[in-house]
């Protein structure tokens, strides 16, 4: 399931990479251009919109949950993407639960407990590092247990 692992790295990357930088990013973007062409930094930054963040999430998440339940030939089931695909899930709660912040008053689903919330926002940066750190090991050393 080449396939498989390749997404798992993927995403973990890129999910990583935009918990951790989007935000600075857009800062310093705004700054450069000194708000003066509001649109053209929309268009730079779409990948700290609320809609590519809801889509890799739920993409995260079912490729940690897919690559929990898929097996390789020859190796041991569950614990050999057991670390990235529990950091391929946290990242994808982690968007999820952004676009439904944003939206949630706009949209008037329910209110979800306080410490999901805290849980995934205050730790956001560490999990974007965890998810970077978990997709450059399982890109370079796929087969070790665990990783």
């Amino acid at each position: 399931m080449m396939q498989i692992w390749f997404l798992l790295v993927l995403l973990n990357l890129l999910s990583g990479l935009i918990l951790v930088y989007a935000e600075d990013i857009k800062n310093n973007l705004m700054i450069l251009l000194k708000q003066e062409s509001r649109e053209k930094s929309d268009n730079i930054l779409f990948f700290n919109t609320a809609l590519f963040k809801l889509i890799l999430g739920f993409m995260s998440v079912a490729i940690g949950l897919i690559s929990l339940i898929a097996v390789e030939k020859d190796s041991i089931p569950v614990l050999e993407n057991l670390i990235p695909s529990f950091t391929c899930l946290a990242s994808g709660c982690c968007l999820v639960l952004h676009f439904y912040n944003l939206k949630q008053d706009e949209l008037m689903l329910p209110v979800l407990p306080d410490f999901l919330f805290n849980f995934f926002f205050d730790y956001k940066k560490i999990i974007g590092i965890a998810s970077i750190a978990a997709g450059l090991i399982h890109f370079i050393v796929p087969s070790i247990m665990f990783l």
